[in-house]
């Protein structure tokens, strides 16, 4: 979303010669000046690491079939790949993009020496600010949107922004403007202007990575004038490492200050038995469930967030919620 919110305001200031297939659409546009693929997700388990392939191989296995001329004129892919450790830790990545035929791999992150440096962050309850060192030049990035995590996606939205022949101060004033979008950290304040109910959807996805850094910013998130909850679903497709992953959320949810926890989801019991029953309020296998338990517990001034894996459904409790205290 970030980069498509850069493209089009480039190519309303005259860059950004074309359009931007996002995968699995690169078919579709033949004529996409740009395709953005998935890469690595960093909530993926290490038991999923054989099935990571770099982005050229998986962009052009998903176009082949469609005969994309834009595929078939790319000579190199250019993958930007986050850089983890003191010293960036992407020599693997580079090797293997290599020897796949990327010609170019782009590193970011906090660590040294990557091509994309995070400098100086600060977030606060609703915004971010960064320094972002490219080649020896500064750039001021702020961000409309909390945690570090949102720094660090805007970052890998910046460096596919510069190899697109885009300003940077054009991406940087698109970044500016870019908002939360439903499923992924939306805050609305529902109710009396004097005692609202502060309600945070993300309910569109959740790895280990993820539900971290939510629950890091949630920590930093006072509540109106009550209660801090959090709703937290299953992260689906984890593997056997599942139960080991969602109890880890431990320390997190203890972190971010939540005073009261509604699990939902038979992985969830994991994360249940490690947190005790003195912390989880409610536990239930579907949303559905839920849904009612939350209808009756909340009230104005609490402050609540929502976050699980789509396909666990948390997106109907935030609906039913917004219903409920949307009315003053």
């Amino acid at each position: 979303q970030a980069i498509l919110h850069i493209g089009r305001d480039g190519r309303q200031t005259g860059y950004g010669g074309g359009s931007i297939a996002i995968q699995p659409d690169i078919g579709r546009y033949p004529d996409a000046a740009f395709a953005i693929g998935e890469g690595i997700d960093r909530g993926i388990g290490r038991e999923h690491a054989a099935d990571l392939q770099p982005l050229d191989t998986r962009a052009r296995r998903r176009i082949e079939p469609e005969q994309s001329d834009a595929a078939r004129r790319a000579p190199d892919a250019a993958a930007p790949v986050e850089g983890q450790g003191r010293d960036g830790g992407t020599g693997d990545w580079r090797e293997q993009a290599r020897a796949d035929g990327v010609g170019t791999v782009v590193t970011y992150g906090e660590a040294r020496g990557v091509d994309w440096q995070i400098l100086a962050i600060e977030t606060a309850a609703d915004k971010s600010f960064a320094t972002i060192e490219h080649h020896g030049e500064r750039h001021a990035l702020v961000l409309d949107v909390p945690g570090r995590h949102m720094v660090a996606n805007a970052t890998a939205a910046l460096a596919v922004a510069h190899l697109a022949g885009i300003d940077m101060a054009v991406a940087l004033r698109a970044l500016a403007g870019f908002g939360l979008q439903a499923g992924r950290g939306q805050r609305r304040l529902l109710g009396p202007v004097e005692k609202p109910l502060l309600l945070i959807d993300e309910s569109y996805n959740a790895n280990t990575a993820s539900m971290r850094a939510a629950l890091e910013v949630f920590g930093a998130q006072r509540a109106p004038e009550g209660r801090k909850v959090v709703v937290l679903g299953d992260m689906l497709e984890l593997g056997e490492q599942g139960p080991a992953l969602h109890a880890s959320l431990r320390d997190a949810v203890m972190e971010s200050g939540a005073e009261r926890v509604y699990l939902v989801g038979p992985a969830m019991a994991a994360l249940a038995d490690a947190l005790g029953t003195d912390r989880v309020i409610a536990h239930v296998q579907t949303a559905a469930e839920m849904a009612p338990i939350l209808r009756n517990d909340l009230a104005y001034g609490d402050a609540v967030m929502v976050k699980g894996s789509n396909g666990v459904g948390l997106s109907s409790i935030v609906v039913q919620i917004a219903q409920q205290f949307e009315r003053t």
